[in-house]
């Protein structure tokens, strides 16, 4: 066979060679683009290799139009499906996705970064956690890191700071890990908003602990009575019906300790609602002090815990923020976990979770 010329270099064909490659169905039925091509000789250098291949990525055994049907897919159907119903192997699909979303994550700025949300979520038994960050501006993920110490945040900090992001306030629980990293990185010039959900979620734990504390040391009609009133206890009052009112009416009958307890849960919740951080401060520092000689060991442990995160607690009636939109976002993450049957790639899972709200990512 003559040789060739390309680019001023002449180029000797060898053996021959076959390639299939999976392109777009028609239909269910399954379509190919078969390449004959051969190997080609340098005659200047010496060196071997095919010819290109301009239809498909890289080595990749299927055309770019094969992968822009799949990723097309990818905003209806999972990843299974889609290999289920094209015939191609689970991780050629997964391969095409997961090299997608990259290119798209690039597009992200972090100069316009004010207000996040910070929280950990278990991805494994064990106490095998990872971090996550939410812009809560634009409801988009920024930050995906495996563990919950002050290193899986301090990182993204570095980078926010770099970028010069105008940070103002950061939503989070009473991790003493986040903190450090905030305060490490950015020093008192963030303001820590400990996020209201957890800070009632710990009332609710300190009433059903005193729930039980007292039904140990009762016995017969007086204990059964009280414990089938968890959830009633757990329950805001705006939130019961008419037999609950009643019910609770009892309870504060039976056992007057108990009721008190919830009164304070109450009490606390409505903290929130308050309208100026300097009516906020009078009604915390009030609560506390209740809360203090209530003669209830929860709720005077609970006191300590409100004295010692006081400027966090107070720094939500001046940046109004929270954690919620990441706890809804937690719910999706256990959603991806559950359709994968848990994921052994790392990585994959990380920028899924970084692409939750990307239209290439079905959850």
């Amino acid at each position: 066979m003559p040789p060739l010329l390309r680019q001023g270099v002449e180029l000797k064909l060898l053996r021959p060679f076959e390639r299939r490659f999976h392109a777009p169905p028609v239909g269910l039925r399954r379509q190919f683009v078969v390449l004959h091509g051969y190997r080609q000789h340098c005659t200047r250098c010496g060196c071997q290799g095919r010819e290109p291949v301009p239809f498909a990525p890289g080595q990749a055994r299927y055309t770019q139009s094969f992968a822009i049907f799949v990723l097309q897919l990818c905003q209806w159907m999972t990843v299974q499906a889609i290999a289920s119903m094209t015939a191609v192997n689970w991780a050629v699909i997964k391969g095409i996705h997961k090299g997608a979303l990259p290119r798209r994550q690039r597009r992200r700025r972090l100069r316009d970064v004010r207000y996040i949300a910070v929280d950990e979520f278990a991805i494994r038994r064990g106490h095998q956690y990872m971090t996550v960050v939410l812009d809560l501006e634009v409801n988009q993920v920024l930050h995906v890191q495996e563990g919950k110490d002050a290193e899986a945040l301090r990182t993204f900090l570095l980078r926010l700071r770099r970028a010069r992001a105008p940070l103002q306030a950061v939503a989070m629980d009473l991790s003493a890990a986040y903190r450090k990293a905030l305060r490490a990185v950015y020093g008192p010039e963030v303001a820590i908003v400990n996020d209201p959900f957890h800070l009632v979620a710990l009332a609710n734990e300190a009433v059903d602990e005193t729930r039980r504390a007292i039904v140990r040391g009762l016995s017969g009609d007086e204990a059964r009575a009280i414990k089938g009133t968890r959830f009633l206890l757990l329950r805001g009052r705006e939130r019961l019906r008419e037999e609950q009112e009643a019910a609770l009416t009892q309870l504060s009958e039976i056992n007057d300790p108990l009721f008190q307890a919830y009164l304070l849960k109450e009490q606390l919740r409505q903290l929130w609602s308050i309208r100026t951080r300097v009516d906020a401060e009078r009604y915390l520092d009030s609560w506390i002090t209740m809360a203090e000689h209530s003669g209830c060991k929860a709720f005077e442990r609970l006191a300590e815990t409100f004295r010692r995160h006081r400027e966090g607690v107070l720094a939500y009636f001046d940046h109004p923020i929270t954690s919620g939109p990441l706890e809804g976002l937690n719910n999706r993450i256990k959603t991806l976990k559950r359709q994968a049957y848990g994921f052994r790639d790392m990585d994959y899972f990380k920028l899924l979770i970084l692409h939750l709200n990307d239209p290439l990512v079905r959850v």
